[in-house]
């Protein structure tokens, strides 16, 4: 907990530039980290569409 971590981003940067091969832990996590990132911003998106549609003004 009280150690040092990094980002998501520069943790699959970090995983692509080693030399991993398929089926390794490191090589599954980088898949990982690319879903949950897509996961989150899906989700910020859909959310910020819902704000953005109940709040909208509708013109003549």
């Amino acid at each position: 907990l009280f150690n040092s971590g990094q980002t998501m981003t520069a943790a699959m940067v970090q995983a692509v530039t080693t030399d991993l091969s398929g089926g390794t832990p490191g090589y599954y996590s980088m898949f990982a980290i690319g879903l949950t990132l897509f996961v989150i911003t899906f989700t910020m998106n859909l959310l910020s569409n819902r704000i953005a549609a109940r709040y909208r003004e509708e013109y003549q």
